[in-house]
């Protein structure tokens, strides 16, 4: 009930300023970081803001960055290469390493990696962020570890950091794991039980689960979550061997519109922000050519914002003898911009129907009702990417992508497609942006 104004009254009126929105900081170090802030950015109605460039970093912390990220790129894509390629895959599995998960409190250890950040820090790394924060009084809300620690360290009391992966590297908490405010939020219970192993107390952290941006979360409703979930079951269920043993995806089954059920499969392969897999693609582009060419299925290639990619990409296609089914049956996604390629593929992403990709954080997007098909993990976080999502029965090992004509061929007989993306659509939390922004209010 609101409260009468008295026109005799002539104290001084308090106007009561809103909250600052939070300052939602990522960095260019694969797109991890920066799909879990372009969601939570555009949900808080603020801007994405980058702490390797400027103005929120200095020249010295753009030429840390830079090096950083072109030693993880390198290590990255030459993964992919010809006989070399698993040797420096046992190098990338290396540098990411997380050790066991022994009981709580045993890993409080400052790792290599700890302490590196905290040599940048002595040095004022981090400076022009740090005076952003504290000239705006805003909350800070990170899907990168520096910004976290960085703003902590300056003292500044309102942080969330937002954990990308299912498990999480020592470097996430600063030495002293136990001191500070800092929020985690975290999307599995393993990454809660790892930094309670760093020495977090168990009141800072907060299952939220992935943030993720409005289409997937299903920005259109339950109703059209709903219709496209089943038009789905039906297409990769053709014999009903899921249905019959699972009674509310038969039921759901039987409410899809045939229109909807006779289109084409809609497949698609994320390369990953930097293009190691590229090689996989174009082996999938031969195996699926006869069904792009009957118009059964349509495949979209993922370059993200790599051109260089893309080009690969277009080439594979044209090996392939399919240049002319471009645009209708294969189509290569590539943006310049992250916010382009982003808000594409998110769209894409509520239409599709199997998706390959290595095991990302594009893993905790299977809420969409995507048939998940996971290629090799890169690095110890895929990993426990690979293992969460198969714990929760909603994704499936890729294999060979040479053989992915008669491995799709054996799961839509068998259901198994079905069941992974009902599985993902209904077992994986889809409210983790909105939880996220909450404990920032309240940060």
């Amino acid at each position: 009930m609101g409260v009468a104004h008295d026109p005799c009254d002539h104290s001084p009126r308090v106007t009561v300023a809103a909250p600052p929105r939070p300052a939602v900081v990522a960095v260019h170090m694969g797109y991890g970081h920066l799909r879990a802030g372009l969601a939570l950015a555009e949900a808080a109605g603020a801007d994405l803001l980058s702490m390797d460039r400027p103005p929120f970093a200095s020249p010295h912390d753009v030429t840390v960055w830079d090096r950083l990220r072109t030693t993880y790129e390198r290590l990255s894509r030459r993964t992919g290469l010809p006989v070399v390629g698993p040797a420096y895959r046992r190098v990338l599995e290396v540098v990411t390493a997380i050790p066991r998960l022994r009981p709580a409190d045993t890993q409080r250890e400052p790792s290599l990696s700890v302490r590196y950040m905290a040599s940048l820090l002595a040095k004022g790394f981090g400076g022009p962020l740090v005076a952003h924060l504290k000239a705006s009084g805003a909350p800070l809300v990170s899907t990168f570890y520096a910004a976290a620690i960085v703003a902590e360290a300056a003292g500044v009391r309102r942080v969330v950091s937002v954990i990308t992966d299912a498990d999480v590297n020592r470097v996430w908490a600063p030495a002293d794991a136990a001191a500070g405010a800092t929020v985690y939020a975290v999307p599995t219970a393993r990454a809660a039980r790892r930094l309670r192993a760093f020495g977090v107390p168990a009141a800072r952290i907060h299952r939220t689960g992935f943030p993720l941006p409005r289409e997937v979360a299903g920005a259109d409703g339950a109703d059209a979550r709903r219709r496209a979930l089943a038009a789905r079951l039906a297409r990769l269920d053709p014999r009903g061997a899921f249905a019959l043993t699972a009674p509310d995806a038969r039921a759901l089954r039987a409410e899809a519109d045939a229109r909807d059920v006779a289109r084409p499969m809609e497949v698609a392969f994320a390369v990953g922000g930097a293009g190691a897999q590229v090689e996989l693609a174009r082996r999938l582009v031969v195996a699926l050519a006869p069904r792009l060419r009957a118009g059964t299925a349509r495949l979209t290639l993922v370059a993200g914002t790599r051109e260089d990619t893309a080009a690969r990409l277009h080439a594979a296609v044209a090996r392939a003898g399919l240049a002319s089914a471009e645009g209708a049956a294969v189509e290569v996604l590539f943006e310049p911009t992250f916010e382009g390629y982003a808000a594409r593929f998110h769209r894409r992403l509520a239409d599709l129907d199997v998706l390959w990709t290595k095991p990302s954080e594009i893993t905790f997007f299977g809420p969409a009702g995507f048939a998940l098909a996971l290629t090799t993990p890169l690095g110890a976080q895929e990993h426990a990417n690979r293992a969460w999502a198969r714990r929760l029965g909603a994704a499936l090992d890729a294999g060979d992508p040479r053989h992915a004509g008669a491995w799709l061929d054996r799961h839509l007989a068998d259901g198994a497609l079905a069941r992974v993306a009902f599985a993902a659509a209904t077992r994986m939390p889809r409210h983790g942006t909105e939880r996220i922004l909450a404990l920032a209010a309240g940060a």
